[in-house]
C-alpha cells in the first residue's frame, strides 16, 4: 500500500488538488508554490532525517528502483552533507 497518488494518473483531478494547495498555503501565510509533489519530498526530507533508512523510504514513496529514491533524497539536505564536513577532522 502506498501513501501518496500518482498525480500523472489523474488527468482532470489534479487541478482541484493543486488549487487546494495553493489555498491552503495562502490561507497559513505561506508565500512559496506549494504542490502535491513538493508535499511528498517534505515527506522524504522528514523520514530521512528521522533516521528512516532510504529502503523503507523506497517502498513508502512506492519506487521500484532503490536508485530512484536515491536521487530522490539525496539531494534534500546537502546543507546537512555541509555540517558533516566541516565537522570532520581534515588530516593535511
Amino acid at each position: 500500500m502506498h501513501t501518496f497518488v500518482d498525480l500523472d494518473k489523474l488527468d482532470d483531478a489534479d487541478g482541484p488538488v493543486c488549487s487546494d494547495c495553493y489555498w491552503l498555503a495562502r490561507k497559513a501565510g505561506i508565500e512559496k508554490r506549494v504542490h502535491p509533489h513538493g508535499l511528498r519530498h517534505t515527506h522524504a526530507y522528514e523520514l530521512m532525517m528521522e533516521g528512516v533508512p532510504v529502503p523503507i523510504i523506497q517502498q513508502q514513496l512506492g519506487h521500484s528502483s532503490l536508485a530512484t529514491t536515491d536521487r530522490y533524497v539525496g539531494h534534500l539536505a546537502p546543507i546537512d552533507l555541509i555540517a558533516r564536513m566541516q565537522e570532520r577532522e581534515w588530516d593535511v
